[in-house]
């Protein structure tokens, strides 16, 4: 029962990453590795503080302020493909600096906290994280309506888009961007709550490009499939993955999802057909 109820509450946190990463993806048209960059630091950063390192904490936070301007600028001036390279240079920054720090950080091994989790502690450190989850989604859902929207109906319609969306662009800009940090920075946090650890395997190369997997199979552009999506492949990944006792099994799971929908429905399962509305 334990299982599942974890299972399902971190799903429900991938859900938060995948929605506001479609975001990104949807408004600027651009696939952004580095939230995974962010998680790590904003969660070294709160449980660094109570420790013997608070400067190191400092250190990261500062690190995180640093992601979120260059982030902003980078969405305005880079392409695509050049924007996708610098997210996972933030990555590898924050994978690099997580290493040399590792005697506050604790390398590869992570930190452990406290208090362990089971029986009702579980329960509760679930519930806590599913209302802040159910907050964060709600903020996603009203930018997708006020931000996304308005890309999804000038999209192919030069004319439209120059008169109605170029203008606020900026600013739609700079709002996504404080609110994907923002996102990030709990989740990450609410991982490392959950686990009652700070793992850096939730921080890697593999989680960034499984978010990724995640939205394409949910298709961009599409709220309920930013949601549904990464639950239903999430638990399936899980349970493949304690039944036969292999953590292969889980991303081997994603990506073998990700070929069948790029192959029978790139769109994904409720994604925008960007090409049909040119």
């Amino acid at each position: 029962m334990q299982f599942w109820i974890f299972t399902l509450t971190e799903a429900i946190l991938i859900a938060v990453c995948i929605s506001f990463l479609d975001l990104v993806q949807g408004l600027m048209d651009r696939y952004y590795f580095g939230f995974v960059a962010i998680m790590m630091c904003a969660t070294y950063g709160v449980f660094l503080i109570p420790s013997a390192h608070p400067l190191v904490a400092i250190l990261y936070w500062v690190v995180v302020l640093v992601f979120a301007v260059t982030n902003f600028l980078a969405l305005l001036r880079f392409e695509p493909q050049l924007f996708a390279l610098f997210s996972l240079s933030q990555l590898l920054f924050a994978q690099y600096l997580t290493q040399e720090l590792k005697t506050a950080t604790g390398g590869d091994s992570g930190l452990e906290l406290p208090v362990s989790i089971s029986g009702i502690r579980l329960i509760v450190r679930c519930a806590i994280t599913l209302f802040v989850c159910l907050l964060l989604l709600y903020a996603a859902r009203r930018l997708h309506k006020v931000h996304l929207a308005k890309v999804l109906t000038a999209y192919g319609d030069e004319a439209k888009y120059l008169r109605f969306f170029r203008p606020v662009y900026p600013y739609s800009v700079a709002v996504v961007t404080a609110f994907t940090v923002l996102s990030a920075s709990v989740v990450g946090v609410l991982l490392a709550f959950l686990s009652s650890r700070v793992d850096p395997r939730h921080y890697s190369m593999d989680e960034a490009f499984n978010l990724c997997v995640l939205l394409i199979v949910g298709g961009r552009g599409s709220m309920a499939g930013a949601i549904v999506a990464p639950i239903i492949i999430w638990i399936i990944g899980a349970t493949v993955e304690q039944q036969f006792d292999q953590p292969l099994y889980f991303g081997l799971t994603l990506q073998v999802a990700m070929i069948a929908f790029l192959v029978f429905r790139p769109t994904g399962i409720w994604g925008h057909n960007f090409h049909e509305r040119c």
